[in-house]
């Protein structure tokens, strides 16, 4: 049997999941749940309950940046964490200075790199953030290097790229850190990340057992209609076909 060339395999499997993708939905909250019955459940032991409070914070809105920075100037290490994140979400300018205070005094290191992030996302010393995230990713324990690959993922910027890249054919790296970077490249909309993950798809040296997540990344970018759109024109590139409105006039009268 014939085996069909990657690229027109991607083909079929992105246009099925183009046609199949719904647009993102955040679950709803608890009904009328207020300000400070969010800032009280940040502070829950269950995680469920957590998270509830940071999507209730997050459709709050930008008003209420002002009293979570006042929070997060005394809150532990696990809710700081959460309200970092809840403030990133709200791209809040004025958190600045407390991510500022956090990166450069806590001994925490997942709540330094939450704050380096952030940071980043903010373009304050873009390089410098993400090179400490980096950093992580060479040291500390399992768990602690998965965190930093999860900051490098959120920073959902072009800049990551050629880093993730770099970290998945870094053989040096564990097999769990290599798939990460694989799924920060799913998660970063950008036509850098898309032309990074084909790259990887088509290198015949790469085993099929990453090219299967590589599959699944791109599935995921392709859910965003934009970057669907990328990764379809980077596809007719790569199998040199001629893009739908270049298609015959013979061809297109039949279809």
């Amino acid at each position: 049997m014939k085996i069909r060339p990657i690229a027109l395999f991607l083909a079929s499997a992105l246009a099925a999941a183009r046609l199949s993708a719904a647009p993102p939905t955040v679950p709803a909250p608890s009904p009328g749940l207020g300000l400070e019955e969010c800032l009280k459940r940040l502070q829950s032991e269950d995680e469920k309950e957590r998270n509830e409070a940071k999507i209730a914070l997050a459709k709050l809105g930008p008003s209420i940046a002002p009293r979570l920075i006042k929070e997060l100037s005394s809150a532990p290490a696990p809710q700081a964490y959460d309200l970092v994140l809840v403030l990133d979400y709200l791209r809040s300018a004025e958190a600045a200075a407390a991510y500022e205070k956090i990166f450069s005094e806590s001994q925490d290191v997942r709540l330094k790199l939450v704050a380096a992030m952030a940071l980043a996302r903010l373009d304050r010393d873009y390089q410098s953030r993400q090179d400490f995230i980096l950093s992580r990713t060479k040291e500390g324990s399992e768990g602690e290097r998965q965190q930093a690959m999860q900051m490098l993922g959120y920073l959902k910027d072009a800049r990551a790229v050629p880093v993730l890249k770099s970290i998945f054919y870094d053989s040096a790296q564990p097999d769990g850190i290599r798939q990460a970077a694989i799924w920060d490249l799913g998660h970063t909309p950008v036509p850098e990340a898309a032309q990074a993950l084909l790259e990887i798809s088509q290198d015949p040296e790469v085993d099929w057992f990453y090219k299967e997540i590589v599959f699944a990344a791109l599935k995921l970018l392709a859910g965003d209609r934009e970057m669907a759109e990328v990764i379809n024109r980077l596809l007719e590139k790569a199998q040199r076909l001629p893009s739908p409105a270049a298609a015959p006039a013979s061809q297109t009268a039949v279809q």
